[in-house]
């Protein structure tokens, strides 16, 4: 992906080398524009690029002890089921909650071999998916970071805004965002 700077159009990845981008923070940026940087910061600052095809490696860094680091209100337990301590694995994967929407997911893909277990991982499950065509691969790249997107958007609709868990409100979503990618 191309971003532009400064007259020319160079890629994320090289804005990110070494905080390249700050060099584009100039005095004379608007507070919008501004906002807009450490925005997009706070939301790359957990990313790693690879040198992968449509890879992105989320550096997951426990949201409870971010959280109460930043001083800020959090469930003691995974706030979609409310049964284990948060971790991106259980959350993402292992949660009851997001168990059911891979159910479903993954049925409309007439893939349910494809399940994730209680213990799986995000570096092994969906790497491990064996699919041939390079184009599939994409589309299932997409698709696994749709879920993911979704889910962890819940997930901070639960923390933050009080909304009550819900597969459905999930799956709807992820169709919603499908639609729009």
């Amino acid at each position: 992906m191309k971003v532009a700077g400064r007259g020319r159009q160079i890629f994320v990845a090289e804005a990110l080398v070494d905080r390249a981008w700050v060099k584009w923070v100039k005095p004379d940026l608007s507070s919008l524009a501004i906002d807009e940087f450490l925005l997009i910061w706070d939301i790359v600052e957990g990313w790693a690029l690879s040198d992968e095809d449509d890879v992105l490696r989320w550096k997951w860094e426990g949201s409870v002890d971010r959280l109460r680091r930043r001083k800020m209100p959090h469930p003691p337990c995974c706030p979609l089921c409310d049964q284990v301590e948060e971790n991106i694995n259980h959350l993402l994967l292992g949660c009851v909650v997001a168990w059911q929407v891979w159910l479903i997911v993954l049925g409309r893909w007439q893939r349910q071999d494809w399940l994730p277990g209680v213990l799986d991982r995000l570096e092994t499950w969906w790497p491990g998916r064996v699919v041939v065509a390079r184009k599939d691969r994409r589309n299932l790249h997409t698709a696994v970071n749709l879920v993911y997107w979704c889910i962890w958007k819940h997930r901070n609709a639960v923390v933050f805004d009080g909304v009550t868990p819900s597969v459905t409100h999930i799956i709807r979503e992820i169709g919603r965002e499908g639609d729009a990618w």
